[in-house]
């Protein structure tokens, strides 16, 4: 999905129906918008669900929204998890963990600025047992997150950069699972990206020289 797209950088996006336990990932739960257009899943159009999604502005917005409350919006691209972490400046997780205990995250988050952040964290292994989503609500919030949402986590969380998966996922091969649909980043000729990891800047001509030590 994400070379076929010529992504610079893809991040798991919606959750799925997997009633076999093998990540068949072919359809997506909840509402998802891809390039204006409503994307038909097992959510009726009419009916508000809990979306992550951003506006033709470049605007990220969360919440429960119908189908057609978000096309009436702009809205460009969505898709469908939760919870929400962090909502127009302030923390959500107030008590406990989050729930779920610690776990492999996938998180997407924007701060005052327009800069969109993705975060994805390795767990169920030996080398990172995860992070609960609290954690990660804290992670973001020092980093000037003002708006921030839980992607589907687990064996899904997958982070491509420099034309491959750079992460451990927590799958049996640590490969990459089939997903149904995934946040991606792409080169634009209208418009100047600019990339960082960890506040350190890198050159999207020269992601194919990154490697898995970052």
């Amino acid at each position: 999905m994400a070379k076929r797209n010529h992504a610079l950088v893809a991040v798991n996006a919606s959750g799925f129906a997997d009633e076999t336990g093998r990540g068949g990932g072919n359809i997506a739960t909840g509402i998802v918008i891809e390039n204006g257009k409503a994307i038909d899943t097992n959510i009726d159009k009419n009916t508000p669900t809990i979306i992550t999604g951003l506006t033709k502005f470049g605007q990220m917005i969360t919440g429960n929204y119908s189908t057609q409350q978000l096309l009436d919006k702009q809205v460009v691209s969505a898709a469908g998890f939760m919870p929400q972490l962090i909502v127009n400046g302030e923390k959500m997780i107030t008590e406990g963990d989050g729930g779920w205990g610690s776990a492999p995250r996938s998180i997407m988050a924007q701060k005052e600025d327009g800069t969109i952040m993705f975060l994805v964290i390795d767990g169920r292994q030996t080398h990172s047992i995860g992070a609960t989503l609290k954690e990660c609500q804290d992670i973001l919030y020092e980093k000037g997150a003002i708006n921030a949402m839980a992607m589907d986590g687990g064996s899904s969380a997958t982070l491509f950069l420099g034309g491959k998966v750079i992460n451990s996922p927590s799958t049996l091969s640590h490969e990459d699972r089939f997903l149904p649909n995934t946040w991606v980043v792409t080169a634009n000729s209208k418009q100047k990206i600019k990339m960082t990891i960890d506040g350190e800047k890198i050159n999207p001509k020269t992601l194919d020289e990154i490697g898995t030590n970052i």
